[in-house]
């Protein structure tokens, strides 16, 4: 495929050929050379997904899925091979992040912090916030902050700039989950400060888009609006399709606050289609909830009620959660619809919702809305 050659074995003779890989005594060997090929693999995907071969990648990714289980699982068993088993899982945070692996990143991530205690503090640091992220997706708050803030006293001793502003970035958002907005942005702003010192553009933007979301947590909406319009704008420069999602879907409600509900509809359908584009099932839930609000604002309550109950359903299925600034724009919009529509209208358009399919629930979303 994209003339690339692959091998591929029945499984009958894949278990005789490692039927006589152990008679030989070289399974060991065979599985370190596999490791130590799809850890330099996995380390040049690491930069790339940041970049414009982002979708190259994650489709290269997704093929050696299977390989790459392999291999990390060998870098959790093999005491020799704790360290590079490390390197692996913190090479693919990023994807598990995008693809919304997340349990299975944790899982990853966890079990080799547990044995790699002895890790250059460097590579350890960076596991750990890895692993913060992906917590963080799952609204597990207070390992995010453990798991961070090891990180940042780590990154802090030992001058690692990139790795403290990764978790002064998650820090701040766990001041946000417990309403310290004030203290979130001030965290948020000085990992701005130092991405943008050591000059990390997609860093500065990463974390614009998150202040943009602390300022819509303020109620400033202005201010969310021209932070999230910066941020897509490096994004756009950097070809990162997946931080233009983001940063659309989080625009698309600064828009809706500020009472330009067509434009907040425009963004939220164009981050639609690039995560349709990319297969990130998680931008896509999110956008539901999105265009949920702009059909409520348009006085179109019981489709708004669809929506928003196929959006609850479909992100706690995926085992992630909404992020805090999404999570109040979802709760007022809940309580909108279900006092515009009375309580059971509500309950029976939600329960519709929960009942839908991801791509059902698209087809739903996208026609409903082009209808006079």
């Amino acid at each position: 495929r994209e003339g690339e050659h692959r091998y591929r074995l029945l499984e009958t003779v894949r278990r005789y050929g490692l039927d006589r890989l152990r008679e030989a005594g070289e399974v060991a060997d065979v599985h370190r050379r596999h490791l130590a090929w799809f850890l330099a693999l996995a380390e040049q995907a690491e930069a790339a997904l940041r970049g414009q071969g982002q979708q190259r990648w994650l489709q290269r990714l997704d093929l050696e899925y299977d390989n790459l289980r392999v291999a990390l699982e060998w870098g959790k068993t093999d005491k020799e091979a704790s360290e590079s088993g490390l390197r692996l899982a913190w090479a693919l945070w990023h994807y598990w992040d995008v693809r919304a692996y997340l349990s299975e990143g944790r899982e990853w991530l966890e079990a080799m912090l547990a044995r790699g205690t002895a890790a250059p503090p460097a590579l350890r640091a960076r596991a750990l916030n890895g692993a913060g992220v992906l917590a963080y997706r799952q609204g597990d708050y207070e390992r995010v902050a453990a798991l961070c803030g090891e990180a940042l006293a780590l990154c802090e001793e030992h001058r690692d700039d990139w790795g403290r502003a990764l978790a002064l970035h998650y820090l701040a958002h766990v001041e946000q989950s417990r309403g310290d907005h004030s203290r979130a942005a001030e965290l948020m702003a000085h990992s701005v400060e130092v991405y943008q010192r050591i000059g990390d553009r997609w860093g500065t933007a990463l974390s614009m888009n998150c202040l943009g979301d602390v300022a819509r947590s303020q109620a400033d909406y202005a201010k969310a609006r021209d932070l999230l319009e910066g941020a897509l704008a490096l994004f756009r420069e950097l070809g990162d399709r997946w931080g233009m999602a983001m940063s659309l879907h989080n625009l698309g409600y600064a828009s809706q606050r500020l009472g330009d509900q067509g434009r907040a509809a425009v963004l939220f359908e164009e981050s639609l289609g690039l995560g349709r584009e990319l297969g990130i099932k998680e931008i896509l839930i999110m956008c539901l909830a999105g265009l949920a609000g702009a059909s409520a604002a348009h006085l179109a309550p019981q489709r708004a009620a669809t929506l928003l109950g196929t959006a609850d359903a479909l992100l706690a299925a995926a085992g992630a959660s909404f992020e805090p600034a999404d999570r109040e724009d979802f709760d007022r919009n809940v309580a909108l619809v279900r006092a515009r529509l009375g309580d059971e209208a509500f309950s029976a358009a939600w329960n519709e919702g929960r009942a839908m399919t991801l791509d059902r629930a698209l087809d739903y979303a996208l026609r409903e809305r082009r209808q006079p």
